[in-house]
């Protein structure tokens, strides 16, 4: 199989002219830039904005975007499999999806503006190459131009203007989108890029609210954004890779009015030990010797945690757990589970099933529908009640007691710290479970930019320990930058890796 990318445009007069490109690889990477196949100089694409996968004889999107997104017949999609026919828009490029004998294409359509007839547009471009309708004399014309320009080198360093006339160079990777937009960046012609430029697009972001609060407390740690970022000097050369910067300030935290935050680190030698979620840690249970046994079928690590990834993702319930570890809630209801979210959902969603359930047996007051075969409750009798007392009644006893099975004993119980509410209106929609809240938190190093993909020739038990022999998390050994000074030097000395503090670290963290 392969994939072919085909464009037909349709020019003046309605006549079509249609070329071809063929990707014999097993993906397909579409942007601007960076590591595309198929590129395009469009700025409402990302450098690499999304992917195309073979996979046996089926086609696969992927979006590798970090806003702009992919539209599968115009529905937001992170990951679909394609079918013939579907429309695939990434940014404003538009795919009409094709499989032909071996070969998918991507067939896009460009309609030329066609208000002026060939022979017009021809005409037009005639004359403006025509110079000597612009100027009745070349030569009067050359010299004023001249006079002019050596006016200009003579005058403006007397008037302090001294800029070099040169041009700027090529832009990076990071402002690419407005390469021609100068005005983006220097608030006037010639003019130094100054902090109040940069944070006008980058003032929310957390490098620079760090930097900001560290300013606040000493003024001797105020710098201009351009001292470590550079620009016009290429494609990749936004970001500073030289760590003398970082040291200036981080080998002498001790004389800067700050608080503990800014720890002592002169050289990679002497960078302090990292910090772990210990709450993590404490809070979740997973037992690692367990699911390494052999009547699972976890290989290694990679069969949870997928590091092929640019940006590796964390451990999901959805897609690593849910398979093995259903949220089954009633014997009645064998297919439905309950959504892995905070306690008060989950109870809400099974109220709402109850509900429809009962609805569906339609039973009354006078009638044998009750808890009594379950244990715990004992028959009740509702015959002079109102009918909708009694179905409420009923439908949170149900709830009730199928929230204590799954968080008490059932799977939420496995994985989690669970305790139970002792202020909670039995009553009421209001889940009596608590469970501690993980979904905004991971096990991560701060302000790291660590990547596994990079270290996979690297055995887990260099840094994890015997991870298969593990029950619970508190005895994985932590990473420790000892592990990474077995491979890492500052100055790449005895055969070692040369790193630089920006090759581990983002911004200026906490």
């Amino acid at each position: 199989m392969k994939i072919v990318y085909v464009c037909e445009k349709i020019e003046v007069g309605g006549h079509v002219e249609e070329s071809s490109q063929e990707f014999g690889l097993g993906e397909l990477i579409v942007g601007r830039g960076g590591d595309s196949k198929l590129v395009f100089k469009d700025p409402s694409l990302s450098l690499e904005h999304a992917k195309f996968i073979l996979s046996n004889s089926s086609l696969i999107v992927e979006d590798l975007s970090n806003s702009a997104g992919v539209y599968v017949n115009d529905s937001y999609e992170l990951k679909k499999t394609l079918n013939e026919q579907d429309i695939v828009k990434i940014g404003s490029k538009e795919f009409l999806i094709k499989k032909e004998n071996d070969s998918w294409i991507l067939k896009e359509t460009v309609n030329v503006n066609a208000d002026e007839t060939r022979k017009e547009v021809v005409g037009k471009i005639v004359e403006e190459l025509n110079i000597l309708k612009k100027s009745p004399n070349i030569l009067f014309f050359s010299l004023i131009a001249g006079l002019i320009t050596l006016i200009l080198f003579l005058l403006l360093p007397y008037f302090g203007f001294n800029k070099a006339f040169i041009s700027p160079g090529k832009i990076s990777n990071a402002h690419i989108a407005f390469e021609k937009d100068c005005v983006k960046c220097h608030s006037s012609s010639f003019s130094n890029v100054k902090n109040s430029d940069c944070n006008a697009c980058h003032k929310n972001n957390e490098h620079h609210n760090n930097l900001t609060k560290l300013v606040n407390l000493d003024k001797k740690l105020d710098r201009d954004c351009v001292e470590c970022h550079s620009e016009h000097k290429g494609k990749n050369t936004h970001k500073y890779e030289d760590s003398s910067t970082c040291i200036n300030c981080h080998s002498n935290s001790s004389n800067l009015n700050v608080d503990d935050s800014l720890r002592e680190v002169s050289n990679l030698l002497t960078h302090p030990e990292f910090k772990t979620d210990k709450d993590f840690i404490k809070h979740i249970k997973f037992n690692h010797q367990l699911h390494f046994a052999k009547n699972f079928e976890m290989e290694n690590c990679q069969t949870c945690h997928d590091f092929s990834k640019k940006v590796e993702k964390s451990v999901s319930y959805v897609e690593n757990c849910s398979s093995c570890h259903a949220l089954n809630f009633d014997e009645r209801l064998p297919n439905l589970v309950t959504p892995h979210v905070e306690p008060n959902l989950v109870f809400n969603f099974m109220y709402s099933e109850y509900a429809k359930l009962y609805l569906n047996e339609k039973p009354s007051a006078k009638s044998d529908f009750d808890l009594s075969k379950k244990p715990g409750y004992s028959k009740k009798v509702y015959s002079n009640l109102d009918e909708r007392k009694f179905a409420k009644d009923v439908i949170l006893a149900e709830a009730r007691y199928s929230e204590q099975s799954l968080f008490e004993g059932g799977e939420c119980a496995k994985c989690h710290n669970v305790s139970k509410l002792s202020n909670v209106d039995l009553n009421s929609l209001t889940s009596i479970y608590q469970v501690i809240n993980l979904s905004k938190k991971k096990l991560s190093y701060n302000t790291h930019s660590f990547s596994h993909k990079k270290h996979l020739s690297v055995s887990c038990k260099n840094c994890h320990g015997d991870v298969a022999s593990s029950k619970d998390l508190k005895t994985l050994t932590q990473p420790s930058i000892k592990n990474c000074l077995e491979c890492h030097s500052d100055s790449g000395s005895d055969g070692k890796i040369e790193t630089q503090c920006v090759d581990c670290h983002y911004y200026h963290g906490e």
